[in-house]
């Protein structure tokens, strides 16, 4: 055997093992991508709540404090929630209301009847569905607290057509430009970074795409190793490789709507505030929607 045959089967056999050991590699990285996926992306956390409003027959609660409570959640007036005289309030509900009561809300979600005397004392109390007479109700109780797997963290899970577009708009133009065109890294953006570092002459900025965010976020320790940056490379590729599961949004959606409600926003105490719904509601004291 010629010495130049032995060099191409020497070539042969590398570039099959490197073959065979880059298919093993892919496939344990799907298989992490589908273990933590089948349980769901986020895992419903462990939450503690305050009574919330409390409103029964016999107390004085101003109906204008409960309606400034509605307004303050996004609720609104002849969409969510009616505010009518006591007897188009029993048109709408087919209710019967006690002699004294003047005016009336019905709240759809939860469903709730609540009717005000003349001089803002609560007079009946409806739940639904069907109609109960209720004796009270804690409406909106206020999260005390959560728990993500043991550590306490401050997140509100928001869909992405309730995130203003502007904030996605501007999220995408300072994290990740090319985020709708490349598929899971950029190499326009590594080389961005590295031309900036450079100029600065120390390590300024990554290179990482929102993909590679959320995978760290999610399938990665945060220990920085050559050997984490190749998973989390390989692990952005098929992640958006992958059909999102849901008809309604395509793949990018997917990613940028977890990655919005899972990124580090903050510090309360003791508490992480993960994503932008719920900064809003901590900074702002209004849903993202609001703002």
């Amino acid at each position: 055997m010629s010495r130049t045959t032995q060099i191409v089967l020497l070539v042969v056999c590398l570039l099959s093992s490197l073959a065979v050991a880059g298919f093993i590699v892919m496939n344990t990285l799907q298989e992490k991508i589908n273990t933590r996926l089948e349980k769901g992306w986020v895992l419903p956390p462990l939450e503690l709540y305050s009574q919330g409003t409390p409103l029964s027959p016999g107390r004085k609660f101003p109906l204008e404090l409960v309606e400034a409570n509605l307004e303050k959640r996004g609720l609104r007036s002849g969409r969510d929630y009616y505010i009518e005289n006591i007897e188009a309030c029993a048109e709408l509900t087919q209710l019967s209301f006690s002699e004294t009561a003047q005016r009336c809300l019905w709240l759809k979600q939860p469903a709730l009847v609540v009717t005000w005397d003349a001089d803002g004392w609560i007079v009946d109390l409806w739940r639904g569905t069907p109609w109960a007479q209720a004796v009270s109700f804690g409406l909106f109780p206020q999260l005390i607290t959560q728990f993500y797997n043991g550590q306490p963290i401050l997140q509100e899970n928001t869909p992405l057509d309730e995130i203003p577009l502007n904030c996605r708009l501007g999220v995408m133009a300072i994290e990740d430009r090319d985020f709708l065109e490349h598929s899971g890294v950029s190499a326009s953006g590594i080389l961005r970074a590295v031309v900036r570092n450079l100029r600065k002459g120390r390590w300024a900025e990554g290179g990482s795409t929102i993909t590679q965010q959320l995978v760290k976020n999610f399938f990665l320790e945060p220990k920085k190793t050559i050997k984490r940056k190749v998973e989390e490379q390989l692990l952005a590729i098929l992640l958006e490789s992958r059909d999102s599961g849901d008809e309604r949004k395509n793949n990018k959606d997917m990613i940028l709507e977890m990655y919005l409600n899972v990124i580090y926003m903050g510090q309360s105490g003791p508490y992480q505030v993960r994503g932008f719904g719920s900064a809003s509601r901590y900074n702002f004291d209004k849903q993202i929607s609001q703002l």
